[in-house]
């Protein structure tokens, strides 16, 4: 009666990326398949029956499916209005739109904010990986919608990826 649970919840499995450093995006699950919405909904009913406090999201690229996950969002802030749950942890859309801002305004303080991803600042690393950065103009853009929705946002930096040093990551990371 005392306990409280945290949570994996996928309501889609695969990723269209290519990334070399990622596993989500192997040739067996490029396609991305969509679980019901019923079923999303039965296990987020379950979650906020059984004091759920902690979701941790496996989905690949959450608000890639717009309306949909907007509406999953939704589901997710009526569990933390009548349930347990203080925190939601989600990978947002690799290429973030104006939707992964609508998620998390309506998600507010569940979540930690809007990812936006650069994994290095080394372009032949990125190419390495097949993987870009967004360009300046975006991560601008980015900015300003955090401020309008009045969200937060983070990135992330991969250490360790190839053709990177650890004195050439953290010169480059702090020159931006």
């Amino acid at each position: 009666p005392i306990s409280i649970w945290a949570m994996v919840l996928e309501t889609n499995r695969g990723c269209p990326f290519m990334c070399t450093f990622c596993d989500w995006g192997g040739t067996t699950y490029s396609k991305i398949k969509r679980f019901e919405l019923e079923h999303v909904a039965e296990d987020l009913d379950w979650a906020a029956k059984n004091k759920v406090a902690f979701i941790f999201c496996a989905d690949a690229n959450f608000g890639v499916f717009k309306e949909r996950d907007v509406e999953i969002a939704r589901m997710i802030r009526d569990v933390a209005d009548r349930g347990y749950l203080e925190t939601v942890n989600l990978q947002y859309a690799k290429n973030s739109t104006e939707v992964v801002f609508t998620i998390a305004k309506i998600l507010g303080n569940l979540s930690r904010g809007i990812t936006v991803s650069v994994q290095s600042m080394n372009k032949d690393t990125l190419k390495a990986i097949k993987r870009d950065n967004l360009d300046v103009n975006n991560i601008k853009k980015m900015m300003e919608l955090s401020q309008q929705y009045q969200v937060g946002t983070y990135t992330e930096a991969i250490l360790g990826l190839p053709l990177e040093r650890s004195e050439e990551h953290t010169s480059e990371l702090q020159s931006h």
